[in-house]
């Protein structure tokens, strides 16, 4: 049988360029990731003429002539940058618009995005301030968010995945399970438990224990060289995960969905994690079908990923 292992997905991922100061650290996290899954590199930059006098006018015209081809320079420098990050295959897309839209159309077509949380100019934060929130939101594909740095290798980081014990956490683990293996990292699974949540009863430590251990088995059966330790805690898991992502590799979290039991105790908290965590963090977008172990994701034509 196929499995997700057997079939990589090796479609483009993409990466929001700013200034590359600005995107240095998303650059290189991109350009590891594509040599990693033998996958093109695609770094995108975008410029939209809000305030820029009219084309009629001749300082507006030059004024976005040097816009465009400062754009160009951007993308030189960073193409540099990420064959210089371990990256083989690189492209550069520079496109006219808003930020957030030109991305989301764009992930349709992509296996991941990748962009930067923390802008050191105003102009990059009025530009792109908004970009981690509207992608993660709405994209069509896993989002990898650089909230910080991932820890030193030597240190021995964890991948740290939040779950909910419900058929939704297949994508979320596929992915986490992945990059682990990939990555030669430890996996961390975390159960936020709390004795109530509104009208919702949940279930005690120990039962939720036992239904992460089943949720677990068929990945740890089929990533058995993937040392994965198993968390409850009881708390809010958007305390518990941001917690849990000093030092660490990444952490890995489900989008909303609203109509599942548990959904709303961690898929809400996404954005939460994303704006708090201090290292990298993976949204996943949740999917129409729930798959177990191995299945491949014919609906959207696709290798089995990871989602929520």
């Amino acid at each position: 049988m196929t499995t997700a292992r057997d079939v990589p997905d090796r479609r483009q991922i993409l990466v929001g360029v700013e200034a590359v100061g600005d995107s240095v650290a998303a650059i290189d996290w991109a350009a590891r990731e594509a040599a990693a899954r033998h996958a093109p590199l695609t770094l995108v930059h975008t410029w939209d003429w809000g305030s820029v006098p009219l084309m009629s006018a001749q300082y507006g015209y030059g004024e976005k002539q040097a816009i465009e081809q400062e754009g160009g320079r951007i993308l030189a420098r960073a193409k540099e940058h990420a064959l210089a990050a371990g990256a083989f295959d690189v492209h550069v897309v520079r496109r006219r618009g808003y930020a957030p839209d030109v991305l989301l159309d764009m992930t349709a077509d992509a296996a991941l995005l990748v962009v930067g949380s923390r802008h050191a100019s105003t102009i990059a934060r009025g530009v792109f301030g908004s970009v981690s929130t509207a992608v993660v939101s709405e994209a069509m594909c896993p989002v990898v968010v650089l909230s910080g740095p991932p820890g030193a290798r030597e240190a021995r980081p964890q991948v740290v995945a939040g779950v909910s014990c419900e058929p939704h956490d297949q994508d979320v683990l596929a992915f986490a399970f992945d990059y682990a293996n990939r990555n030669q990292l430890p996996l961390r699974t975390v159960f936020c438990w709390q004795s109530t949540f509104g009208s919702l009863s949940l279930p005690p430590p120990d039962v939720a224990k036992l239904r992460l251990s089943e949720t677990l088995a068929g990945w740890r059966a089929q990533y058995s060289d993937v040392e994965t330790h198993l968390v409850v805690r009881r708390g809010h898991p958007i305390d518990i995960l941001v917690a849990s992502s000093a030092s660490q590799a990444l952490v890995v979290v489900g989008r909303h969905a609203p109509h599942l039991r548990f959904g709303a105790l961690l898929g809400s908290t996404s954005l939460g994690v994303v704006h708090h965590a201090t290292c990298p963090v993976a949204v996943i977008p949740p999917t129409v079908v729930a798959r177990e172990p191995g299945l491949v994701r014919e609906a959207v034509g696709e290798p089995a990923g990871a989602s929520s």
